[in-house]
């Protein structure tokens, strides 16, 4: 499943990544894992 995860870096920057994952916890965790600094605010699963 794919996953966009919505995040805030330091600099109050909103950003989006799409994650392939098998949950959600996965995805959350994979996002994290390559940007630690940032701080998730929204983990949605996406049809494409």
């Amino acid at each position: 499943m794919r996953f966009q995860v919505t995040m805030i870096d330091q600099e109050n920057k909103t950003f989006e990544e799409t994650i392939v994952a098998g949950n959600m916890e996965e995805a959350k965790k994979t996002a994290q894992g390559s940007n630690p600094e940032a701080t998730i605010v929204s983990v949605n699963w996406v049809y494409k």
